[in-house]
């Protein structure tokens, strides 16, 4: 690439970024207040509706910036045993996707207790809200 052409892209990517930093809806907003710990209103990058443009793409390094804000957000969430496991994923999807294979199953033993406080669930000496909470709770838990 030419001293030209590397300015031009420079430009180019300055106005896109321009125009990115003063649009709140647009997908590689980031607000100041953003941070690792922070990422706001990028589940499209967790979940993959928000797809990784080529990479010669001129809005790529916007959506890399927000793929690493969101990536640094999940790792911060984790325990650093766990976050040592997915640590090198390349996108904020795979890491998620590491995480539902590894935790998102449920274990049989689980669904068994959980099936077995519920059947045996009563009101007994408690009032009607407290009942309810605690059946609700159960009932939660086994759906999730």
């Amino acid at each position: 690439m030419s001293g030209t052409e590397a300015a031009a892209a420079i430009i180019a990517s300055g106005s896109t970024t321009s125009a990115v930093n003063n649009d709140s809806n647009h997908l590689y907003h980031l607000h100041s207040s953003n941070t690792p710990g922070m990422a706001k209103n990028k589940l499209g990058f967790i979940n993959g509706s928000v797809a990784e443009p080529a990479m010669r793409d001129k809005e790529y390094p916007l959506w890399s910036r927000c793929n690493d804000m969101v990536t640094s957000w999940l790792l911060n969430s984790l325990t650093k045993e766990i976050g040592d496991n997915v640590i090198y994923s390349r996108t904020a999807k795979d890491l998620w996707s590491s995480l539902e294979h590894r935790f998102g199953q449920s274990s049989g033993a689980k669904l068994y207790h959980l099936q077995k406080e519920i059947s045996k669930t009563c009101q007994g000496n408690s009032s009607i809200s407290g009942y309810f909470t605690t059946f609700k709770r159960l009932w939660d838990e086994l759906l999730t």
